[in-house]
């Protein structure tokens, strides 16, 4: 009897051992599917509310989330849209055209970001959308591993972002040189034709314009991101074309570079 108490023992405590270790594996199990259904309808919920153009909600949940390729890319999106970004608009915008054919290559985006026809924005607000933009930049970048892993959309998208912070950019040189002289005060119309309007009237031209170093720095580097999305969007393509002409007007030495004269220039060019 005592030999058999004493092989009984060792069996049931395996067996107990055997099953705690299952329910730990099962509770385990579920506790994996459930972080990962958590984090799908997270993930969904912020692309909704993307769409829904409630992007402070959006990126207080995409922050949240573990920072995958897909997640950053959202991210991106969300706080370029808050930045004023509005991809869809581009695209028809593009594809429609104006009626008169005379539109300059950043009309469409400086309308996108301020108001009316001559994409009127308050001087105030160029330096938080600004901020927004080097956000969405670098999360983009971010999503790719690299700004060469990013996909063909992601090269489109890095464009779009580029042409949108030099076009901020400008706006921030001529508030800083010329804002409390705009009419209204404060304001600066992101149109070629409002800018050559108002260098008749103000400056006449601007040779004299202050433009500083990092201005100049970001705006080569915006170029560079316009400049990949070419190739990316393919030949024919209507944005395509208005990144290429952007291109020759403001880098007309074709060296890839943009100096400060070649920035001057193109200042004094637009419009005309």
């Amino acid at each position: 009897m005592k030999s058999s108490t004493h092989t009984t023992l060792p069996i049931a405590a395996h067996r107990i051992l055997v099953v705690v270790c299952a329910l730990l594996l099962m509770l385990f199990a579920v506790g994996c599917d459930d972080d990962e259904d958590n984090f799908e309808s997270q993930l969904e919920e912020a692309k909704i509310a993307v769409d829904d153009a409630n992007y402070d909600r959006a990126i207080s949940i995409l922050t949240g989330l573990e920072q995958t390729p897909e997640v950053l890319d959202n991210l991106s999106t969300a706080y370029a849209g808050k930045a004023g970004v509005e991809s869809f608009e581009i695209f028809s915008g593009v594809d429609t055209g104006d009626s008169d054919g005379n539109d300059g290559s950043i009309d469409l985006f400086g309308r996108m970001l301020g108001s009316g026809e001559q994409g009127l924005l308050a001087c105030a607000e160029i330096s938080s959308r600004l901020s927004l933009m080097d956000q969405a930049i670098t999360a983009l970048i971010r999503s790719g591993g690299s700004e060469a892993g990013l996909s063909t959309n992601g090269k489109v998208k890095l464009g779009i972002y580029g042409l949108t912070d030099t076009v901020l950019l400008l706006g921030q040189i001529l508030c800083r040189n010329y804002g409390d002289r705009f009419t209204p005060p404060g304001f600066v119309g992101l149109t070629e034709a409002w800018v050559k309007e108002a260098r008749d009237l103000i400056a006449g031209d601007f040779v004299t314009i202050d433009i500083t170093s990092e201005e100049l720095a970001q705006i080569n580097r915006d170029v560079g991101y316009v400049r990949q999305a070419i190739p990316a969007l393919g030949e024919g393509n209507a944005l395509g074309e208005e990144f290429d002409e952007f291109i020759r007007e403001i880098d007309t030495s074709g060296d890839g570079s943009i100096s400060f004269i070649e920035l001057i220039d193109y200042l004094n060019g637009l419009g005309d």
